[in-house]
Order: C-alpha cells, then sequence, then structure tokens
C-alpha cells in the first residue's frame, strides 16, 4: 500500500501536511506571492528558511544556524542537475512541487516534464494561455516566463518589479509619508484615498504628489508638493524641471533622490525606468 500524506491549503499554497494517522510532519509559510515559500518547520528537526533565485526555484535550504540542509541546481527548464537534500521537502523549481517517483513537476492544472520542457497535456484554457502550442512551457522561454497555474505565462520582470517597490516603500516611507512615525509602514503599497489603487500607481494619492526637496539638500522632511508627471517617456525629462527631477516637476526645484525626500513623485512606475 502507499504512503497516505495530506495536506491543508492556504488559498492556492501548502500551509500543513500531515501523514495518514494525522499525526503533524511540517508547517510551511509563504510570503505574499504564489509559489514564494519562506519558512519550514518540520517534525522533529526544527525550522528551515528557503531561499531561491530570480526564477522562484529553491536553490537552499538552511536551518536556524544558517547551516546549508540542502542545495539545488538546475537548467533553465527545472531538470535537476545537482541535488544535496537531508530535509525531505516538496518545493523546487520556481517554487512548485516536486514528484519523485515521477521526475514530473505540479503546475495546478497541468504537470510539466523539464526533461522535455513540455506539459503532459493540452492548457485547459486552450489559446487563451497566448500560445498556439498547447503544450509548450512558457513560450520556451523560462528565464523571462514564469507559469504558476500551468495556464497563462506571466513576466518575471513584473512580478521582481513589484518585489523592488516594496523594498522602496520601506526604506523610504518615513521620509515621503509624514503619517508613518516608525519607518516600517509601506506607503507605496497602501490606497491612501480608497479609490482601488496602490499610492504608487494612484496620480490622485496625496502620497504621489509629496517627495520634492526644497533645494537645500539636506535631510530635512521636505513637504513641496510635485506635480505629477504628465509625459511617461523615460527618454524625456519632465517640462519645467530639470533632467534629475524625476518622475514629477516640483515646480522646476531639484528633486534630489539622494537628499531630502526622495523621488517618488509621478503617478506611476513608467516614468522611473
Amino acid at each position: 500500500a502507499g504512503t497516505i500524506t495530506r495536506y491543508v491549503y492556504d488559498g492556492a499554497d501548502i500551509v500543513l501536511e500531515y501523514d495518514g494517522s494525522n499525526t503533524f510532519v511540517a508547517r510551511y509559510s509563504h510570503g505574499d506571492q504564489v509559489d514564494q515559500p519562506l519558512l519550514l518547520q518540520k517534525a522533529g528537526q526544527g525550522f528551515f528558511s528557503y531561499h531561491s533565485n530570480h526564477q522562484g526555484s529553491i536553490t537552499h535550504l538552511t536551518d536556524s544556524s544558517g547551516t546549508i540542509a540542502n542545495s539545488y541546481v538546475y537548467d533553465s527548464y527545472g531538470r535537476r542537475l545537482a541535488v544535496a537534500e537531508s530535509v525531505i521537502q516538496p518545493f523546487s523549481y520556481t517554487g512548485r512541487e516536486y514528484d519523485g517517483e515521477s521526475g514530473l513537476y505540479y503546475y495546478r492544472a497541468r504537470y510539466f516534464d523539464a526533461n522535455t520542457g513540455r506539459f503532459l497535456s493540452e492548457d485547459p484554457i486552450g489559446f487563451a494561455g497566448q500560445d498556439q502550442n498547447l503544450y509548450r512551457y512558457v513560450l520556451n522561454n523560462p528565464i523571462n516566463f514564469n507559469d504558476s497555474e500551468g495556464t497563462n505565462p506571466a513576466k518575471i520582470i513584473e512580478w521582481l518589479i513589484k518585489q523592488a517597490w516594496k523594498q522602496l516603500g520601506k526604506i523610504f516611507g518615513k521620509k515621503n509619508d509624514p503619517t508613518t512615525t516608525d519607518g516600517l509602514d509601506n506607503p507605496l503599497e497602501r490606497d491612501s484615498d480608497g479609490d482601488g489603487e496602490p499610492n504608487f500607481m494612484d496620480p490622485d494619492s496625496p502620497f504621489c504628489r509629496v517627495g520634492c526637496d526644497n533645494g537645500d539638500n539636506d535631510n530635512s522632511q521636505d513637504t513641496t508638493p510635485s506635480t505629477p508627471d504628465s509625459d511617461p517617456n523615460p527618454s524625456q525629462p519632465d517640462s519645467s524641471a530639470p533632467p534629475n527631477n524625476l518622475g514629477g516637476s516640483c515646480g522646476g526645484q531639484n528633486n534630489n533622490p539622494f537628499a531630502g525626500s526622495p523621488f517618488f513623485g509621478a503617478p506611476g512606475p513608467l516614468s522611473f525606468f
């Protein structure tokens, strides 16, 4: 008879694992993205942290002392080239679950064979999956695309940009939002005016219009409102503003990203790239 394993899900992610007699085996903690495991609590073995690359593939597992417990090396399509594993856990290439018996990855809607770079079945949503080849994995471009659901390739770079914005919000939040007192809140991700758009995407957000340096190039709280950038073309400077005034005109003042309030004056991320 086979071994029974029971899983408890939180949305699309596994959070608890039990054996056939309902004995606790493992607990998994995830980030706010799908397929972003962060922490593993393994019965009888302790706590372990996940480490991943830009594809979201698990490359290492470290214990509470920082010692490497597991390590994984893949080719670009997820073929496992080298594995050293002392802690049994399910997550592997692009953060998906690996079936050691079949050598396949489970992408929710269907299974993926890394040896052929193809799914084993057709895309269940057909041509709506953005590809005329219904078996092909991420348009044959696994470096730049991911497909956590097995139905629709998504650009990895978009996810990376979102993570970068979150980190910028944590770093600069205290200067850009006078309501932030502990520096730990993330004003970029909040919806200050309640219209359903995060501040960094919302030209009507009061946060989006704060951040101009007053010209003294110091590190004081400068609150001169900036005029939203009406030209998202990153190769063109804002009208009535010097070229280094990123994102908003700030009344023609020098919006120095390294002095005073940083440069989040634009209505959208296109103005920063």
